[in-house]
């Protein structure tokens, strides 16, 4: 989860955290450009696997509804 993130900051210090957080939103913006990519050229099997890996990268983090 992402208190476990945080935990492995030093204290005082959020760079570990940061990088992360930072890390996953530009993973999800080049997916989600595939993602549309996949869905204008009607490759349903390629978006559900984008799908599938950004939910992923989301739960690792923490983002689940």
């Amino acid at each position: 989860t992402f208190n476990q993130i945080l935990e492995m900051d030093e204290p005082g210090e959020c760079e570990f955290s940061q990088s992360i957080v930072e890390g996953f939103f530009e993973q999800a913006e080049e997916t989600i450009t595939s993602m549309k990519e996949e869905l204008e050229n009607k490759e349903l099997e390629k978006l559900s696997s984008l799908g599938h890996f950004l939910k992923g990268s989301s739960a690792t983090l923490g983002l689940v509804k």
